[in-house]
């Protein structure tokens, strides 16, 4: 959830979590009925359903990195990475994990892909995934760029994040570290 924080009346005190919990109950409810409702229509089989979020929490408002250090609007990998839920029960068994890095931007082409669309004759930041969702296909290394507020704050390239104060000063080895 993301601030400010709304939550219905139905749902308001119900949590042990204060306001952020009933959030996220409410949240939870709602993404059930609109499971349920593809179900209902006989959409659920070949519906690609993505659940994500686009940074990581801000623990103040109760979020938690799940450990990692870092939060929403840091490079730190607590809050960069998070955890994204794939449905698409036609053609991807459930109960995978994949630790493969990949990037919001990945799904429009993703989606363009599978139902045959053609893009934009633009340079996307995102790539086609859909070969490594279905059939596990290797994805190569790849570079992901973070920006805030239009300002580059990180590259990762392999195993190394290459944060701001290296990108603007060569010399501060410190800042130059492998993710987490």
């Amino acid at each position: 959830p993301h601030k400010p924080l709304y939550v219905s009346a139905e749902y308001e005190g119900t949590s042990k979590l204060g306001k952020y919990g009933d959030v996220v109950q409410e949240l939870d409810r709602s993404v059930g009925d609109v499971l349920q409702a593809l179900k209902d229509f006989g959409l659920e089989e070949n519906t690609i359903v993505v659940f994500s979020s686009d940074n990581g929490p801000v623990p103040k408002a109760g979020g938690s990195t799940g450990g990692l250090r870092g939060q929403k609007t840091t490079t730190w990998d607590g809050g960069i990475k998070v955890p994204t839920l794939l449905q698409w029960k036609a053609k991807i068994a459930g109960k995978q994990t994949n630790e493969t890095p990949l990037i919001m931007t990945d799904w429009l082409p993703t989606f363009a892909s599978i139902i045959g669309a053609k893009l934009p004759e633009t340079t996307l930041d995102g790539i086609d995934i859909s070969g490594h969702l279905l059939n596990g296909e290797d994805l190569g290394d790849r570079n992901f760029y973070w920006y805030f507020n239009e300002d580059l704050r990180a590259i990762r390239s392999g195993k190394w994040k290459f944060k701001k104060a290296v990108l603007e000063n060569p010399y501060r080895q410190r800042a130059l570290e492998p993710h987490e």
